[in-house]
């Protein structure tokens, strides 16, 4: 096999690591790269790779996001070729050099066995888009719930409940528990929620379930 200086080649096929993120993950509203420019002002990458070398590297970057898996590069000249819109011999000559378009790119084995390209820093920022993107639906889910109980709190009062039953979070929590096992998807009405209360005060623990 003929090495590639810029591609760094682990072992035969067999011995290839398998890339962490799996085949047809997409990331909803991914259009932002998380770019350290310092780090990359002052890599090895940057200070020894020709310019044309450098521009072709940041547009396969960007490229690799919008790959299956995503994070990854095709290990095919012809489809990298076409991707930087340039002829398979030129591709093959700029890929060749010591500091080329793929430096510290390697191969991997995607889920499904193909045989594609990786690089740990677009990976690492991929996970970080995805630990974010985590933490936001998180917070999400926890102003609806918190919205959730606020309004089952006003429906409470509205049911007949005092502002103390209406502000008890144990007792919400109870009523929207019973509210979604029988309401079936509904909304919860003031006569809903009036049923639920009446359950929860007769303390009858099998009817609350």
């Amino acid at each position: 096999m003929t090495r590639r200086p810029s591609l760094t080649l682990i072992g035969d096929a067999d011995d290839l690591p398998d890339y962490p993120l799996p085949k047809g993950l997409r990331l909803a509203g991914h259009y932002y790269l998380g770019f350290e420019f310092n780090a990359y002002l002052n890599s090895r990458f940057r200070l020894r790779a020709d310019a044309m070398s450098r521009a072709v590297a940041l547009d396969l970057w960007c490229h690799a996001q919008n790959q299956d898996p995503i994070g990854t590069l095709p290990d095919d000249d012809e489809q990298l070729a076409k991707l930087t819109g340039m002829s398979v011999e030129r591709w093959r000559e700029l890929r060749g050099a010591e500091f080329g378009p793929l430096f510290k790119w390697e191969r991997c084995r995607a889920s499904d066995g193909e045989i594609r390209l990786m690089h740990p820093k677009v990976l690492g920022k991929i996970e970080e888009a995805m630990d974010s993107r985590a933490r936001r639906e998180m917070r999400r889910g926890e102003r609806a719930a918190e919205k959730r109980l606020s309004d089952l709190a006003d429906r409470v009062v509205k049911a007949g409940g005092s502002r103390g039953m209406a502000s008890d979070q144990d007792l919400l929590r109870r009523l929207a528990a019973w509210l979604d096992r029988h309401c079936e998807g509904r909304y919860w009405t003031v006569e809903w929620v009036r049923r639920a209360m009446e359950v929860d005060a007769t303390k009858d623990v099998g009817v609350m379930r």
